[in-house]
């Protein structure tokens, strides 16, 4: 259920007990049945009522009371009988009229409700109440301009009724203006006494507006008033989890599982969140929990056990519960996009775009669909593919930030770095808080050149987050890394490793950085948590680490020399020439090679001075040797990476890699002793 019709539906059901049309008491009986009702015994209060009935089948006020009494019990069509009777006797009743429409409302027959209170306004313009729920009415109608209108007449006639600020509110949020609907929530708060509700409307307002500190401190009173809400420890668990306090994320959805430990919607919002954290197989537990508590829902949790098989790069067994859950719910778009993308995953090209066509016949009209096809297919690389469904995304809704930030992913990918900063500006202006479009916008600055204003949105960036979200302190540190601000890039990469330590490339980045600083104990240190974390991707970077163990032990290995080849093509190369300059003679050297086709590992040679380079036990790992998907100008092709250590002799030295009967150019070097 949507947050703002859940919060309005509380504040209604809070609303029944005081709003209805108090019975006019015009004999004992009925002040008896209203005593009676005051302590609880509604029973007794019926009774008296159908006796005051008895004596008088005209006494349009006792089924009014009668009415009263019976919707309030939830009796509704009941009630709506008692009303049409009192009514009956007396066409000019207002507060039956007012009561009878309630009862429609709560029936959901808004429609209907809309006469009878336009009716007993009529009859009693005073009546505030009726002008509260017309209003409540028209909500449900979305007419919220209407519907903002008569909460103020209400608001008009008693000032002091915190509920109508508080539907005023939602009505105001519903239409689109959050801020003018904080400032309602605020008065509902300053007017009434302390309600757990109004703190927690106007907490989800701000969880909206990202101001979690704030949302944080709503839940938190709202939970001063009312400990026994377990809505609002979930509501605060996401508030916490977004400000990167996972571990009190947990504990607070904990607190509501302990009071309400059959609702199964939190043990999957416990997964979902265990998922985020990396805690797979805890996740995995939970999802299985809430299948137990509510089966009749199997298909979502296959599903969401398929996403974190997947996540677990499990792609076999997710695709086995993905299949479950298109089984039992073949309608839902959602399972065949997580299909296509575990296809896609198992190299399974046809039957990924199969499922991927499915969520468009099943939902042509869906903005997410489009986007979430778009994104899937752009990872294959297919980024016309990509494009078309993109385009047709934001067709369906263009002020919808995704599809226009994949879009400009795509060009910036392509090197249309224009086309790539227009959409990532556009979304920087439809969603001014969010860090990554800021992010996107600083590394195509940087991209192109343009260093201020890359920095520029590098801070903004930085600034506006209030998650674990630690890319942009990444990237920034890469600025200052390259701008040799080392020092700022030490800072930069330690906090985003404070925000997120699963990523291996704020390590591998940091310890590059330790390594200008000469510190190579944290250098070495950093490169083996970045391979423990990324394992064999992160293993070409170990040349570094190679260089920072030799400058421990006081044998320096000069910098890095970067061999590049372009296969087949012999004479594109981009060779590094120069002098080296070192306290001994080894050399750690890089081979990149990209190419139309696959190239063969065994058959790459490096040549130094035309003799082959064996790989040895001093070389880097076998596995530095790696393949990366990419494209150049729009084609695809293959990049390989071979690393190995080398000792040079005194003076000039050349060198080349061969590969079948291609050869490179020649890499002309000089050693000079210092």
């Amino acid at each position: 259920m949507n947050f703002f019709f859940r919060v309005f539906l509380i504040a209604l059901l809070n609303l029944l007990a005081v709003t209805f049309a108090f019975p006019q008491i015009n004999n004992p009986l009925i002040q008896q049945a209203n005593e009676k009702l005051a302590k609880g015994d509604t029973a007794g209060a019926l009774d008296n009522c159908g006796m005051a009935i008895s004596i008088n089948a005209n006494d349009g006020w006792a089924y009014n009371t009668r009415g009263w009494i019976r919707n309030a019990s939830g009796k509704h069509e009941e009630a709506i009988k008692d009303y049409n009777k009192a009514i009956e006797i007396s066409p000019d009743y207002a507060g039956a009229l007012f009561n009878r429409g309630v009862s429609k409302f709560m029936l959901g027959d808004y429609n209907n409700a809309i006469p009878d209170l336009d009716r007993s306004i009529s009859l009693d313009p005073n009546l505030a109440f009726a002008y509260n729920w017309r209003a409540n009415v028209k909500v449900k109608l979305k007419r919220f301009a209407e519907a903002i209108g008569d909460y103020s007449k209400c608001i008009n006639l008693n000032p002091k009724f915190a509920f109508a600020y508080l539907n005023r509110g939602l009505a105001k949020s519903l239409s689109g203006d959050l801020a003018e609907a904080i400032a309602d929530y605020n008065l509902a708060i300053s007017v009434g006494p302390p309600n757990a509700y109004f703190y927690q409307v106007r907490g989800g307002a701000y969880t909206t507006q990202k101001k979690y500190s704030e949302a944080l401190a709503d839940y938190n009173k709202a939970l001063e008033i009312d400990q026994t809400s377990a809505w609002t420890y979930s509501a605060r668990s996401t508030v916490l989890f977004a400000m990167g306090r996972k571990d009190e994320a947990v504990h607070s959805l904990d607190a509501a599982i302990a009071l309400y430990p059959s609702d199964f919607n939190l043990y999957v919002q416990k997964g979902s969140l265990k998922q985020k954290m990396g805690l797979y197989h805890e996740g995995l537990l939970d999802f299985y929990k809430a299948m137990q508590l509510q089966p009749r829902q199997t298909d979502t949790f296959y599903h969401f056990i398929a996403i974190v098989e997947k996540d677990l790069h499990l792609n076999k067994e997710a695709l086995i519960n993905c299949n479950k859950a298109i089984q039992l719910n073949p309608a839902n778009p959602d399972y065949y996009i997580t299909r296509g993308i575990i296809q896609k995953n198992l190299d399974h090209m046809k039957e990924a775009l199969d499922d991927f066509q499915k969520v468009v016949d099943l939902n042509g009209t869906s903005s997410t669909a489009y986007n979430n096809i778009g994104f899937a297919i752009l990872e294959t690389g297919m980024y016309d593919a990509a494009l078309y469904y993109l385009n047709k995304s934001i067709e369906f809704s263009p002020n919808n930030k995704f599809p226009i930030g994949n879009s400009a992913a795509i060009q910036f990918w392509l090197g249309n770095y224009e086309e790539a900063l227009k959409g990532q500006l556009r979304t920087t202006r439809i969603d001014p808080l969010e860090p990554r479009g800021f992010l996107n916008v600083g590394m195509t600055y940087e991209r192109t050149g343009r260093y201020d204003s890359a920095l520029v949105n590098y801070n903004k960036a930085v600034s506006l987050i209030v998650t674990d979200y630690s890319d942009p302190y990444k990237y920034r540190g890469n600025y200052y890394c390259k701008a040799g601000l080392y020092q700022k890039a030490l800072s930069d990469f330690t906090k985003a490793i404070e925000l997120n330590d699963r990523q291996p490339a704020s390590y591998n980045s940091r310890g590059y950085v330790y390594m200008k600083l000469k510190k190579y104990k944290e250098a070495i240190n950093d490169y083996d948590t970045a391979v423990a974390k990324g394992k064999s991707y992160y293993q070409p970077f170990y040349k570094y680490r190679e260089e920072a163990i030799a400058a421990l032990s006081g044998n320096v290995v000069t910098s890095l020399a970067t061999v590049e080849w372009h296969c087949p093509i012999d004479d594109v190369n981009k060779l590094f020439n120069g002098t080296f300059h070192a306290e001994n003679t080894e050399v750690a050297l890089q081979l990149r090679i990209t190419s139309d086709l696959p190239l063969q590992q065994q058959d790459v040679q490096l040549l130094l001075n035309e003799k082959v380079v064996n790989r040895s036990e001093k070389n880097l790992p076998s596995n530095s040797f790696f393949r990366t998907a990419s494209r150049q100008n729009g084609e695809a092709k293959y990049a390989y990476m071979y690393g190995v250590t080398v000792r040079l002799p005194q003076g000039e030295s050349a060198i080349r890699c061969i590969y079948g009967k291609k050869s490179s150019q020649i890499l002309k070097t000089y050693l000079a002793p210092l």
